[in-house]
């Protein structure tokens, strides 16, 4: 598998990825209705290019030519605050996103952050895998996002080298 930058001309494909991975990774456990919601306010090209513009990188996944997953991440001072980690489900379980986080957490220790920071869903199973690479639990939070609440962990991780 191979990682690459995203840019601009990338964000139709982020989107498509965003549809393709949201329903089978949120459907169990959030309502349809703030699926929608969120893929429409938070893929919508418009709001993929802020996110760009506010200083968030993206990165794309490739596995044989075919694009299987993404994340993003920003840098405030010395954390690095990883806001998206999306793989496609069958690709799941088999070290994608691990790779991903890897190549996260070596940017995050060339940019002299040392702290890796995520909100990640009380009940998304992805809890397990941000434990297992390091992230424990630094607080539970309840955030108002337009008429839903995002019951959520913010979980950490300090860099220690670029080995991550």
């Amino acid at each position: 598998m191979e990682i690459r930058k995203a840019a601009l001309h990338d964000l139709p494909l982020i989107q498509q990825l965003a549809q393709e991975i949201w329903w089978p990774t949120y459907e169990a456990y959030i309502s349809e209705a703030q699926i929608s919601f969120m893929l429409t306010q938070i893929y919508h090209l418009d709001a993929l290019k802020a996110q760009m513009a506010e200083g968030h990188s993206f990165i794309l996944l490739y596995q044989d030519e075919k694009a299987v997953g993404f994340s993003s991440y920003s840098f405030s001072q010395t954390v690095c605050n990883i806001h998206k980690l999306y793989i496609l489900p069958d690709l799941q379980g088999m070290g994608a996103g691990k790779q991903i986080m890897n190549y996260i957490g070596a940017e995050a220790f060339v940019h002299g952050a040392t702290l890796l920071r995520l909100n990640v869903n009380r009940n998304n199973p992805a809890l397990h895998f941000y434990q297992r690479l390091g992230f424990h639990i630094a607080e539970e939070v309840d955030i108002p996002y337009h008429e839903f609440i995002l019951n959520d962990y913010i979980m950490e991780r300090h860099i220690e080298d670029a080995d991550c």
